[in-house]
């Protein structure tokens, strides 16, 4: 797959890759064919061969090993994607080009009372009323704004847990995804140095 500068996002499924990346001022969607994979330590059907001599060396169609096989599944179909044809988000980009959007989640006996938000590109605002009201509002500005990240103070911790607690029980999907979809996270963890740091990937 050829390099696709300005890859500002990536997803996956069973089927295809879909590459959301800058296109001058717009954005653009590019879709490729894509076969689920893993890694195993032994030639499977239709395996092929990686380069290198470590042992996890044949990359082989399908979502995960048989059991009793040394393997690397993959928990996302996005990271095998990312991996197999090479897209690195961001690249070729520089720091001012990103479309960067910071909010903050003001609430209070763990009920949101405000959402503040603001961008790089000059544009800033607030929404109040009704708990349903202010995160619908929040979700409609995220659409329109388009922004390729999300920032906030203790975000992981906090105004994630409270936003996405909140919006359940509001029965509101939090549609803040790169082309409408809904935002989904997981428990993961990343080490640095001595220390495992747990955290929320979203």
């Amino acid at each position: 797959m050829p390099q696709l500068p300005g890859a500002v996002a990536v997803e996956a499924d069973k089927e295809n890759i879909y590459i959301y990346f800058h296109d001058g001022s717009h954005f653009r969607e590019a879709i490729r064919s894509f076969t689920p994979y893993f890694i195993a330590s032994e030639e499977l059907q239709g395996a092929e061969r990686l380069a290198g001599s470590l042992p996890l060396c044949w990359k082989v169609p399908g979502e995960s090993a048989p059991k009793g096989v040394a393997a690397l599944n993959f928990r996302e179909l996005r990271s095998a994607a990312m991996i197999s044809s090479g897209i690195r988000l961001f690249e070729n980009m520089t720091f001012e080009e990103l479309r960067r959007m910071q909010f903050r989640v003001i609430s209070e006996d763990s009920e949101i009372k405000k959402i503040c938000c603001a961008d790089n590109c000059g544009w800033a605002d607030e929404f109040s009323g009704t708990e349903a009201e202010i995160i619908s509002a929040f979700v409609s500005s995220v659409q329109e704004r388009d922004p390729d990240v999300l920032e906030g103070y203790d975000f992981f911790r906090n105004d994630w847990e409270i936003l996405k607690s909140r919006a359940k029980k509001c029965k509101i999907k939090l549609l803040c995804g790169r082309g409408g979809r809904e935002i989904v996270s997981s428990r993961s963890s990343i080490v640095i140095g001595e220390r495992r740091i747990n955290y929320t990937k979203i």
